[in-house]
């Protein structure tokens, strides 16, 4: 699993050009990711019970959000998932906004999220619907099968203000 991630992360900076990251800024780091959402469905009941297994998997879904060139696009990177998300404002007043994005594995296309967030300060917090099919590089016969999940998150960065 780190030899993915890292391989993830390899490919990604090789990509990094392309996407507008020659000088990446971070937008947040999502403690909790709404992409791909699985931890808090799959991983977090079996704490008490499996400790190892949801702690890693929790530091495997950790994702820094990096700013791109393109006005409300950002890059997320964790192990586990990286994911290509458009936010925009909905109500920018209250710092609420809606989003919708791609989600990958090792840049395998796998998905999709939409949610919406509320931005204070450092903090946002999100909720949505994530759509994760099975498929990776080695099976892509799994985009037959998908999971569809409500999502939360919750990130830190530096303030909007």
């Amino acid at each position: 699993m780190i030899g993915t991630g890292i391989a993830a992360l390899l490919m990604g900076a090789a990509l990094a050009g392309p996407l507008g990251l020659e000088r990446p800024s971070l937008d947040r780091v999502d403690l909790l990711s709404e992409d791909p959402g699985t931890w808090i469905h799959y991983e977090a009941p079996t704490f008490g019970t499996y400790s190892t297994r949801p702690g890693i998997r929790f530091v495997t879904q950790v994702k820094p959000v990096w700013n791109t060139r393109w006005e409300g696009v950002t890059l997320g990177t964790s192990l586990s998932s990286q994911s290509l998300v458009y936010e925009a404002p909905l109500l920018p007043d209250k710092g609420i906004t809606w989003s919708a994005g791609l989600q990958s594995i090792l840049l395998f296309p796998r998905g999709a999220t939409a949610g919406v967030a509320w931005r204070w300060k450092f903090l946002r917090v999100g909720a949505g619907v994530s759509a994760v099919s099975a498929a990776t590089w080695s099976r892509p016969g799994g985009l037959a099968q998908w999971t569809v999940l409500p999502t939360l998150g919750v990130g830190v960065g530096p303030s909007r203000e």
